[in-house]
């Protein structure tokens, strides 16, 4: 690992190792490693209160060039499956950055051609599912959504905390020696210095979560912050996307000086503890039938 990625994986893992201290199972079950392809890491977690047929969130973790893995969102998990009457998949997949984007995507279409074939058997509801992810998985997710019905899964909803969604805008913004450069060079493989070529910028705006937006894509929860050390502008490209489209969105806004990347991992946040309960909220009325309304708080 370059001294670079050492850098942001002990700048950011204080705060995400805090989340999973002190966590309650409150009846919550989990079978742990179910494989969905032949690699060693195409597991998933599964977290439920049921057995009955439940509908399915799917988390995709994020990590950037720092090299996560699911544990790190498991009291996350946790706290989904206990307050929400749902199944929680947590998924893993191999090494983000040093596979690219292209590779993740194809991890996580594995992942759909497995529950359309096994969702009976793990007794999961394929007609109620909701996409969560942050950061690089906020990435993955949001990408997913687009083309999980054509894997017969109907998708009810999309959750991003501090997620990378529009590519072109983020490479304009970060500067050579920035460390997005170099996770950007590294996950879409791509030379930012020809980022002005008319290919390059084509291939990264079609890789971009943006591009995939349209009037069908299904209703959005973005939360993120200003003072974001990696993807500062990335919520608010999303969210405008969204409503162009006149897609249901749920905008958060975090303007405290106190929170960045990933802030809702928190616990002993204000802004972490007020857009949990929003999220709440809105996973409950995605998961009955649909999000009708645009919100948009400033946390």
């Amino acid at each position: 690992m370059a001294l670079r990625d050492r850098l942001v994986k002990i700048y950011t893992s204080g705060r995400e190792k805090g989340s999973n201290r002190g966590v309650h199972y409150d009846g919550v079950t989990v079978e742990r490693n179910i494989r969905y392809g032949e690699r060693k890491l195409q597991t998933f977690s599964l977290y439920r209160k049921s057995e009955r047929v439940l509908p399915i969130i799917i988390n995709f973790h994020g990590g950037g060039v720092a090299g996560r893995n699911k544990n790190i969102r498991r009291g996350f998990c946790v706290w989904l499956a206990s307050n929400l009457d749902a199944a929680v998949l947590n998924v893993e997949y191999r090494g983000e950055a040093n596979l690219g984007a292209k590779e993740c995507l194809k991890e996580g279409e594995k992942l759909l051609a497995y529950l359309k074939e096994s969702h009976k058997s793990l007794a999961l509801d394929v007609d109620k599912v909701l996409f969560v992810g942050d950061g690089v998985g906020a990435y993955i997710s949001s990408s997913l959504a687009a083309v999980a019905p054509s894997y017969d899964i109907r998708v009810l909803g999309v959750v991003g905390f501090s997620g990378l969604y529009d590519v072109i805008k983020h490479a304009k913004e970060n500067q050579y020696y920035s460390t997005q450069y170099h996770f950007l060079k590294k996950f879409f493989k791509v030379d930012l210095k020809r980022a002005a070529d008319r290919s390059v910028s084509t291939m990264l705006g079609n890789m971009s979560v943006t591009h995939l937006v349209d009037e069908d894509y299904p209703p959005c929860f973005i939360a993120y912050s200003i003072h974001d050390e990696f993807l500062p502008e990335q919520g608010e490209a999303m969210a405008k996307a969204l409503m162009q489209n006149r897609v249901y969105c749920w905008q958060f806004r975090v303007v405290h000086e106190n929170c960045y990347y990933n802030f809702h991992l928190d616990k002993k946040s204000r802004a972490s503890n007020a857009v949990m309960e929003y999220l709440y909220s809105f996973i409950r009325e995605a998961l009955s039938g649909g999000v009708y309304r645009n919100e948009y708080r400033e946390i």
